[in-house]
């Protein structure tokens, strides 16, 4: 298992009550706040009371030391619409941090092991792209593993192990490279110009679905997005 050095980021997050959230039936939908360098923040609220918050930043951006819940507002301040909605929260969980969390697996298929989701890659939130890829992996793996249950053989038989590495490595690179342009270009402003263009919003809106695995798409075909 190995690092993804290039999203070498940290989240710090928490539960509050008292986040104000949109209005009628958006009152369910996640926010993602942008911050200066790199950086970005969740509203993500629950059924009931709570709401989950937090901020993703490259690690340089918080110590050991830090004052973690002074960092997580400080650093919701800069975003003035997450401000305002924090402005009645009130903390009800303690603080959890995670770091070091992107990584890659070498070797997937065993002769009786197959690794999918998170077991075989994670990337980084910011697309929620993690459920997509567990369960598309997952799918991909029971067709392996049902023909070497029917057949008696291990799964790494024939093709089995390179036909699946590929697949799951595809579908990830692309993932990838669409959250390295989150994070080194003008991301927003880029997507803004999509509106007027129906294929290309439509291009990237099927990626953000998480449709990776579809040849058709255009970004995928001119090498866009790998």
């Amino acid at each position: 298992r190995f690092p993804n050095l290039d999203l070498n980021n940290v989240g710090i997050f928490t539960h509050f009550t008292g986040v104000e959230r949109l209005e009628g039936n958006r009152q369910g939908d996640i926010s993602i706040g942008m911050l200066p360098n790199k950086r970005w923040s969740w509203i993500i609220p629950f059924k009931g009371e709570k709401t989950s918050v937090g901020v993703v930043c490259p690690s340089q951006y918080i110590r050991v030391s830090d004052d973690r819940e002074k960092f997580l507002f400080d650093s919701i301040a800069q975003c003035a619409p997450f401000a305002r909605r924090m402005e009645k929260a009130k903390r009800v969980e303690e603080i959890g941090i995670v770091s070091n969390y992107s990584h890659y697996c070498d070797s997937l298929v065993g002769d009786s092991y197959i690794l999918v989701g998170d077991a075989a890659c994670f990337l980084d939130p910011i697309f929620s792209s993690g459920v997509h890829v567990a369960i598309s992996t997952a799918k991909e793996a029971s067709k392996i593993i049902v023909a070497a249950m029917k057949d008696s053989t291990p799964l790494t038989q024939g093709t089995n192990k390179t036909d699946y590495e590929s697949f799951v490595r595809r579908g990830t690179g692309r993932f990838h490279s669409f959250i390295r342009m989150f994070y080194d270009t003008n991301f927003v402003r880029d997507m803004k110009k999509t509106y007027g263009l129906k294929n290309v919003r439509m291009a990237f809106t099927s990626v953000v679905a998480g449709d990776v695995w579809n040849e058709t798409n255009p970004l995928f075909r001119t090498g866009v997005l790998g």
